[in-house]
């Protein structure tokens, strides 16, 4: 990583930390992408099983204490949000990976809704 003082050309004013040249952030492309999948594909799924059910059973406990009914691709858009919000707090990875993480579990949900027009009354 190279270091270099802050310019008044560097995208973000006050920053003093490290900044990768052009090449070293070319390397880093996808870094992020891979270590969400490898979440997505192994840890959370043996920790709590299929997203979209993991998601069903949460959006179904959450009508029961608020009689507010959300479909899962919902309550995955409000966690979504959640993530985003942390985020103005400062920089933090993990609530990227998070981001990451439920954007594909967002579209997942949204497809399986989808396909069956019934969903909402099996909730």
């Amino acid at each position: 990583m190279t270091e270099k003082t802050n310019s008044p050309g560097n995208c973000r004013a006050g920053y003093e930390g490290p900044y990768l040249t052009p090449g070293e952030a070319s390397a880093k492309v996808g870094d992020l992408c891979k270590e969400a999948l490898s979440i997505l594909t192994q840890d959370r799924n043996t920790q709590y099983g299929h997203p979209y059910e993991n998601f069903k059973n949460t959006a179904k406990l959450l009508a029961l204490k608020t009689s507010i009914d959300l479909m899962p691709s919902e309550l995955v858009q409000a966690l979504i949000c959640l993530k985003e919000s942390r985020q103005l707090h400062g920089h933090k990875k993990d609530s990227l990976l998070d981001i990451i993480g439920y954007t594909d579990i967002l579209n997942l949900c949204i497809e399986l809704e989808n396909a069956d027009p019934d969903f909402k009354e099996t909730i």
